[in-house]
Parts: C-alpha cells; sequence; structure tokens
C-alpha cells in the first residue's frame, strides 16, 4: 500500500492517492468517495511520483513484474502514453 499527498495543492482540498496493488484511488477531502480510480498496471504497483512541473500530472510504476511507467493526469483520470521498460539482461 501507497500513500502519498499532493504537494502542489496546500491551499486547496487536497487530492490524495492510495496505491492498492494494481489500482491507484484519487480522493478529494471533501468527500469519502474516491474520485478517479486509475487502473492500467499489469502488477502491483511499487512506487509513484508527482511532477514537478506538470501539478496534475502523477507517475506510478509497476516494478518488474509491469516494467511500466503510467502517467496520469489526476484531473481528468486520464492516463498519458506510458513508458515500458526493457530488461538489462
Amino acid at each position: 500500500m501507497i500513500l502519498q499527498w499532493d504537494p502542489h495543492l496546500p491551499a486547496f482540498p487536497t487530492r490524495r492517492l492510495l496505491g492498492h496493488t494494481q489500482e491507484l484511488f484519487i480522493w478529494d477531502d471533501s468527500s469519502t468517495t474516491p474520485i478517479h480510480c486509475l487502473s492500467d498496471h499489469k502488477a502491483a504497483i511499487k512506487a509513484l511520483a508527482w511532477s514537478l512541473h506538470q501539478h496534475e500530472l502523477l507517475a506510478s510504476g509497476g516494478g518488474t513484474a509491469d516494467r511500466t511507467i503510467r502517467f496520469w493526469n489526476v484531473l481528468t483520470g486520464m492516463l498519458n502514453k506510458p513508458l515500458h521498460l526493457h530488461s538489462s539482461h
């Protein structure tokens, strides 16, 4: 399980996310229901990172079982083009 706060929204209702297995849930703190469920990974999500320049952009990585980094627009819930990684062996 991964929990990470959006560092770009301190003055607004903070969006947060929870990575559980292959899904990411995006919440607005004013609701108990997720506003987005992002589910395109083929394995458990191992890492999350917010963009420093595009505040609505979130990267999620599925580790060695998935070998893909996915870039999400957390405002729309849309997946941008994923980056497929190859083994170095």
